[in-house]
């Protein structure tokens, strides 16, 4: 997770409002200089990030800019509101990206899909 300032704004304001959020980005990748993840953070009501999710396979013409990520970020993570999940664009598609939420009892499920 970037640590520029404006990363931090984004964290502040949930601590603020007592509330949770989900913020959707493009993430730098240190390893090649023309790729990003796509990328998706919960934050939680006292403003911590509960968790980062990438976009585990960019579909069509996505594939030209953002690079793979990996599952380590799959996962339900609990909040006020319940057990929340979330999946990116393609991958709400995807049935076993699904599943995966599903067996660790996603109450919450939130589908974010980037700007073109």
């Amino acid at each position: 997770m970037s640590t520029a300032p404006r990363s931090k704004r984004y964290v502040r304001r949930p601590a603020a409002t007592t509330s949770s959020c989900r913020s959707g980005f493009s993430e730098r990748n240190p390893a090649s200089l023309g790729s990003i993840w796509n990328s998706n953070v919960p934050i939680g009501a006292n403003g911590t990030i509960l968790n980062q999710h990438r976009k585990i396979v960019p579909t069509l013409y996505e594939k030209l800019v953002w690079t793979p990520g990996d599952g380590h970020g799959l996962r339900v993570v609990p909040t006020l509101l319940g057990h929340l999940g979330a999946l990116i664009c393609g991958e709400n598609t995807n049935p076993l990206a699904r599943y995966t939420l599903m067996a660790e009892a996603e109450q919450v499920p939130i589908s974010t899909y980037p700007p073109l």
